[in-house]
């Protein structure tokens, strides 16, 4: 499937010989490779290798290589489209690249087609990934974790000057090299945004659970880089514990676990700086990565999360001061006066409480507006069915109507049947379960 070791790619001037494959995903394979470039001198010149990684675009699901052959090929009309656009959006990452420069932020050097894909060649970084690393370890002591915390606030404050927003900062997407520096690279689902912080970029938003913000799931139109922070305090908060946080769809109903609750020895400066990056209403987040690393240096900060809105409080009613002993006939006007106030009290209380049922069926509609976002991602692929399973299901316990999402289970089930799937296959039973709980 891969190309084979020592194949040669952009023959000719400045080739790249491919010495290994050192990954491969459901979008591409990535090799070590050479770069054969001749280097330039004052009164001479000399021929060197210089060693870097190449990236394939290979969907898995769509291409096919033949045994011996270079060659990429994708059998069905769906998967051509899809394959096009999606090798935009390698191009896209490969240019976004190209224009950040920072010791901090792998480097792109060359973007070429060939063997009917494309391929983008980087800076070869020597080291582990951060998610390895937490891995092996099992969590990170605070002061590497901040280190690594500080270093990526500054490669993203080079981003967000290009008014762009990186959308998947995660241990996953970062690179601890030789020398214990991070590097941040894979800017796959990144966006731009023009000096009106409008959306200029096409390709869809994803989603990586436990470090997509709220704000994510419904997608983004606007330059936000809150939803940055969110992702880089997940990230910090993963270093400290070990442990992926909590989706942000769960953390709408339910508190964080604290940071210092499963690693004792944080701090309390640092426990409360991932507590204000993750704060799920934007707003209440450091508003620029910029603050964010201002708060990691300032130790005398008093980092604390903005607490929730107060609840509106219950009308006092207005004191009534006893009057001088009345004429039965004012006796009677005083009764009403009484009478008038108390049901306006009383209506303050049951419009407090409609407000308070109102807050929860809000909920029910984010959780639902999230799984027809979900259900209706296809970059997703099967995994979408699940993700939007589970945000149904959420809006039903809060009463939220979900019929609707019923009926595009049942629909693509149909679908898939018209197309030739067996009634017994594992998805269509998977999808009937699906569609039955949400009756």
């Amino acid at each position: 499937m891969q190309l084979q070791n020592g194949y040669t790619l952009k023959n000719g001037r400045d080739p790249y010989l491919v010495q290994e494959k050192i990954g491969q995903g459901g979008f591409g394979i990535t090799y070590r490779a050479f770069w054969k470039t001749k280097v330039q001198g004052a009164i001479g010149s000399m021929e060197t290798k210089v060693p870097v990684v190449v990236k394939e675009f290979f969907w898995k699901d769509y291409c096919a290589r033949e045994e011996g052959s270079s060659h990429v090929s994708i059998s069905s009309v769906t998967g051509k489209e899809l394959f096009a656009r999606f090798k935009e959006k390698l191009k896209k990452e490969a240019k976004i690249l190209s224009r950040l420069s920072h010791p901090n932020i792998v480097s792109v050097l060359d973007i070429f087609e060939e063997n009917n894909t494309a391929y983008m060649v980087l800076q070869l970084v020597e080291g582990e990934s951060l998610k390895d690393k937490i891995a092996r370890l099992g969590k990170l002591d605070e002061s590497s974790a901040l280190k690594y915390t500080q270093q990526l606030c500054s490669a993203l404050c080079e981003v967000h000057r290009h008014r762009i927003l990186h959308l998947d900062i995660k241990p996953g997407n970062v690179i601890i090299d030789k020398k214990d520096n991070a590097q941040l690279l894979d800017f796959g689902i990144s966006k731009q945004y023009d000096d009106k912080h409008q959306e200029t970029s096409t390709t869809p938003i994803g989603i990586s659970k436990g470090y997509a913000p709220i704000e994510q799931y419904s997608g983004l139109e606007t330059f936000s880089p809150p939803t940055d922070v969110y992702a880089l305090g997940a990230t910090l908060y993963t270093m400290l514990t070990g442990q992926v946080p909590p989706e942000a769809t769960q953390l709408v109903m339910s508190k964080m676990e604290p940071v210092q609750k499963i690693n004792s020895v944080v701090s309390n400066h640092t426990a409360a700086l991932v507590a204000k990056a993750m704060e799920i209403n934007p707003i209440s987040r450091f508003q620029t990565i910029q603050d964010f690393l201002v708060a990691i240096n300032d130790q005398t900060a008093i980092l604390t999360p903005s607490p929730p809105p107060e609840p509106p409080k219950k009308p006092e009613p207005p004191k009534i001061v006893d009057p001088p002993k009345p004429a039965p006939k004012q006796a009677k006007y005083i009764l009403i006066v009484v009478g008038t106030m108390l049901l306006i009290v009383l209506g303050a209380i049951v419009l407090k409480n409609g407000k308070q049922k109102s807050s929860v069926n809000d909920t029910a509609i984010l959780f639902l507006q999230q799984a027809d976002s979900t259900f209706n991602d296809r970059t997703l692929r099967a995994k979408r069915f699940d993700d939007a399973f589970e945000l149904y299901k959420k809006a039903k316990d809060l009463g939220a109507d979900v019929s609707a999402g019923r009926l595009s289970y049942l629909s693509t089930v149909d679908s898939l049947i018209k197309m030739g799937a067996d009634r017994d296959a594992p998805i269509v039973k998977k999808l009937l379960e699906y569609a039955e709980e949400l009756k």
